[in-house]
């Protein structure tokens, strides 16, 4: 579960900058590991801190909805570095007030949770429905 808050500055209606945070819940439990007994549970929280950069593929002031891309950059407070591209639509015929839908991918090192790779390291791959407003 993801809870995030970034603010920024709108250069025009195509492309925003800001700086973002938020906190992450993560429940693992895991039945195979123990057969026929208690369920195993981990629990963690984590603190995502980031850059992003979003802008508009074409113009909203005759549509109500607009297609828009988004990339997020930064690290993860007990979790490492992470990448956040995504794609999404923007509701609303207000200028300003929009719910929000997109499609993102999140690349994170240092995921403690996740099988460790050959390397040796954690790494976390994840797809996520977010949903959000915007002001």
């Amino acid at each position: 579960i993801d809870l995030n808050v970034a603010m920024g500055y709108r250069f025009n209606e195509f492309i925003m900058v800001g700086l973002g945070a938020g906190v992450r819940y993560y429940a693992h439990q895991d039945d195979l590991r123990y057969h026929n007994q208690e369920k195993n549970r981990d629990y963690a929280w984590s603190f995502p801190l980031y850059a992003q950069l979003r802008g508009a593929f074409i113009s909203g002031h005759t549509r109500s909805m607009v297609p828009y891309w988004q990339l997020s950059a930064g690290y993860t407070v007990n979790d490492g570095v992470m990448i956040q591209p995504a794609l999404g639509l923007r509701f609303g015929a207000a200028t300003r007030h929009h719910f929000t839908l997109s499609l993102s991918y999140t690349a994170q090192q240092g995921y403690k949770y996740c099988e460790e790779t050959l390397a040796g390291k954690k790494f976390l791959n994840l797809v996520q429905i977010r949903l959000g407003y915007q002001f």
